[in-house]
């Protein structure tokens, strides 16, 4: 006679089938990354890899901001100095050349904030291109070249650097300092002017106000005063009432009050 089996005794069966599965496949898993682990060739593990999500993605987001860090320390040191000076070396006027560039471009950003700092991967070369943006393409390029190829030898070429390439090397940041200077006395000069067309629309939301450029151009300072001062002059012949802007009538260089009465007696 074949044995008859309950319906419970089915269901028990097929459970306890599915649970021994279910513990041979996580012990299998286990052992498995057990031994991934064991014989990986890398010795490192990501930092964060175990914590939770919200503290991983911190632990990355400031991870990322460690290749935004640029320090250039100060390499000259009195101690180095009096080491320097006691015995023949071939690092004194690296250092000191290096030294002198950090001077220069921190004095050029106490002077201007606008002067840019350089990035962590950028070259010495499109560092200073930004710096002297006017440069880039004419005969002053050169200029910027050859201080850059000596930058570059001072800093990383094991060839020696001795006090005549650290001549010249000054020779060529007080050329490039000039221009750097000149560059800038060139761009304070010049503002940028924009026509601006006003369209005021009604919308389902209420009036909307969209704003289109039409022509943007420099124009330089001295023409900007010339300009303010006749309208000013007309002004005084042909106006009735005098409006307020609210800053003084006797800056007539690039104030926002003198601009402003330019642009409003154009457009009347």
């Amino acid at each position: 006679m074949v044995p008859e089996f309950s319906l419970v005794s089915v269901v028990l069966f097929i459970a306890s089938g599915v649970l021994l599965f279910f513990l041979l496949f996580l012990l299998a898993k286990r052992h498995i990354m057990r031994v991934a682990l064991r014989s990986a060739r890398k010795p490192h593990v990501n930092i964060g890899s175990d914590a939770p999500k919200i503290l991983r993605q911190k632990i990355n987001q400031y991870l990322e901001m460690t290749e935004k860090i640029c320090h250039e320390p100060t390499l000259l040191s009195e101690q180095v100095q009096n080491m320097a000076h006691s015995t023949e070396n071939h690092y004194y006027y690296r250092m000191k050349a290096l030294d002198t560039f950090l001077n220069a471009v921190t004095t050029l950003q106490w002077s201007d904030s606008s002067v840019p700092h350089r990035e962590t991967k950028q070259s010495i070369q499109r560092y200073l291109f930004c710096l002297c943006p006017s440069a880039v393409g004419g005969k002053d390029a050169a200029i910027i070249e050859k201080f850059a190829r000596s930058y570059t030898h001072a800093r990383h070429s094991p060839a020696i650097f001795s006090e005549n390439e650290f001549v010249k090397y000054m020779e060529l940041l007080d050329k490039l300092i000039r221009l750097i200077k000149l560059d800038q006395k060139r761009r304070s000069k010049t503002i940028m002017a924009v026509d601006l067309e006003v369209h005021v629309k009604k919308g389902s939301k209420g009036v909307e106000t969209v704003t289109n450029a039409k022509k943007c151009e420099n124009i330089p300072l001295e023409e900007i005063r010339h300009r303010v001062a006749h309208v000013e002059v007309g002004e005084q012949q042909h106006t009735m009432r005098e409006i307020s802007s609210g800053y003084s009538s006797t800056d007539r260089s690039s104030s926002q009050g003198s601009a402003e009465r330019l642009i409003f007696c154009e457009e009347k």
